[in-house]
C-alpha cells in the first residue's frame, strides 16, 4: 500500500458509506486496493 490509508479507514474518513448505512438491511464494507500499473486487486478488507 506505500504509505497510503487501509481502504476501510478511506471509506470511513471520507464518508462513502454513510447514505447506506441508514438503511436496516445487514451490510459489509470492502476496501479493495488496486495496483495502478497492472490495474489489478492488490488486496481487499472486508469489514
Amino acid at each position: 500500500m506505500k504509505g497510503r490509508k487501509p481502504p476501510l479507514d478511506h471509506i470511513h474518513d471520507h464518508g462513502y458509506a454513510e447514505k447506506y448505512l441508514r438503511d436496516p438491511r445487514q451490510k459489509k464494507k470492502i476496501g479493495i486496493v488496486f495496483d495502478p500499473e497492472s490495474r489489478n486487486i492488490e488486496s481487499w478488507n472486508v469489514g
